[in-house]
């Protein structure tokens, strides 16, 4: 089963919002996101969260919390959702990578939510709603 890892990145009351370059192909209706991607071999779940979150966005996070899993249901794939706060006073600019990610948003939670094209899985959206 793959597995992918999600990073709920938080600054304050704000969460990083990410709008893919590419729509994905088993999941078409998924443009904007958190930052994400599949576990590599070898890799641990944390690992991966720091990778992903490395590759798409710049930014480097240490702290790292398991928040949510769930089968996603049309792919079939295990999702994990790691909250990430940031402990910086102000949201940092991040330095996206043009080939994944074609805007960042700093946002507040109920702003992502209107915003997701896709569905978001209940206890990720009341974690969002409480950062509003």
């Amino acid at each position: 089963m793959d597995v992918v890892v999600l990073a709920i990145i938080t600054c304050g009351s704000q969460v990083l919002i990410i709008r893919r370059a590419q729509t994905a192909t088993d999941v078409p209706n998924l443009v904007w996101a958190f930052p994400c991607g599949k576990v590599e071999d070898g890799e641990t779940l944390e690992q991966a969260v720091i990778r992903e979150v490395a590759e798409e966005t710049g930014l480097h996070i240490r702290d790292i919390r398991l928040l949510h899993a769930r089968i996603i249901p049309h792919t079939k794939r295990l999702a994990l959702y790691y909250h990430c706060p940031l402990l910086e006073s102000a949201p940092p600019v991040p330095e996206v990578n043009r080939h994944e990610v074609s805007a960042a948003f700093w946002v507040s939670g109920p702003e992502a939510l209107l915003i997701f094209t896709s569905d978001v899985a209940t206890p990720v959206a009341e974690f969002l709603h409480k950062l509003g």
